[in-house]
């Protein structure tokens, strides 16, 4: 749910076009939706892009998804160097001075690569990869550093969606510099 609230942030068409077929009568919850939101293409894109800006290019070519090639030139370099710029070296917490030590152009290979992993880790569960009992993987140490991680890439991404230029409604730094310290806290108390 939260990689949708971002993509609606930068895409609300998507996100609307998705909220009017559910509420057709013929909207069907048992069904393969092909207009729902995929990890792999709405979130993940198919494969990197090559020559991003070829003027022989279709828009139907270029991929929309949240973590793709364009997304990355367009508002998370631009928006991760704001955060590297405006968020003061006294704030953010271990998180953010992780993130200091990324440049704009590794933000998000770095957020790929850890959300890919979450994925990955959560979906085991669902999709039935395990024939030993769940619970042999799933304890609750396994369960909670999971959910930390994931919330630690939604945070950053969020906090980094937040000051693009490009999005509407932004918080003030200082609200979404405290949202980010505060879902780190929470996120440690969980942990502890």
């Amino acid at each position: 749910m939260a990689f949708t609230t971002i993509i609606g942030r930068f895409d609300p068409f998507r996100v609307l076009v998705i909220r009017e077929m559910q509420l057709r009568p013929e909207y069907s919850h048992d069904q393969k939706n092909f207009v729902s939101i995929q990890w792999r293409g709405d979130v993940h894109a198919e494969g990197a892009v090559k020559e991003l800006w070829r003027s022989d290019r279709h828009v139907s070519e270029m991929t929309r998804a949240l973590l793709g090639d364009y997304y990355d030139q367009l508002f998370w370099r631009p928006a991760f160097q704001r955060v590297i710029d405006d968020v003061g070296s006294e704030r953010g917490g271990d998180w953010m001075r992780d993130l200091r030590r990324l440049m704009p152009s590794g933000f998000l290979p770095y957020i790929r690569q850890r959300s890919a992993a979450v994925y990955s880790s959560c979906s085991k569960g669902v999709h039935h990869e395990f024939v030993i009992p769940p619970s042999s993987y799933y304890d609750t140490a396994t369960l909670n550093a999971m959910l930390d991680d994931a919330v630690e890439v939604i945070a950053a991404l969020g906090l980094t969606a937040n000051l693009s230029s490009d999005a509407m409604f932004p918080l003030s730094l200082d609200d979404a510099i405290a949202c980010f310290e505060r879902l780190q806290m929470d996120s440690d108390a969980t942990t502890a």
